[in-house]
């Protein structure tokens, strides 16, 4: 569901090589045990370059959080938009996504 709403393109450079999804809301060490954190709205889909870099680098991970690849432990995903190449966007529950201020 992810990938397909995500056209299977990275969300933050656009390309088709080497995806994988990204939990907005870190798992934290051990994974998650009650699976809320795998919930459609809270992965997006990055290339493998992107999402090393989001997790490794300081500045990068600051400027997730500003596109909303990566959430604050308090933030809900359903409430902070995604900033995509044509547009900032809410996840739903639904595996979709609405364009911000149309809601």
């Amino acid at each position: 569901i992810v990938f397909q709403r995500e056209d299977d393109r990275c969300v933050s450079c656009g390309t088709t090589e080497g995806l994988t999804l990204q939990h907005r809301s870190n798992r934290k060490m051990g994974g998650s045990k009650s699976g809320a954190l795998d919930r459609v709205e809270n992965l997006i889909v990055l290339c493998g370059i992107e999402n090393q870099l989001l997790e490794s680098d300081a500045d990068l991970a600051r400027e997730g959080v500003y596109r909303g690849y990566k959430l604050r432990s308090w933030e809900n995903p359903l409430e902070v938009p995604v900033q995509y190449p044509d547009g900032v966007f809410y996840l739903t529950e639904r595996g979709t996504r609405i364009k911000k201020g149309t809601q």
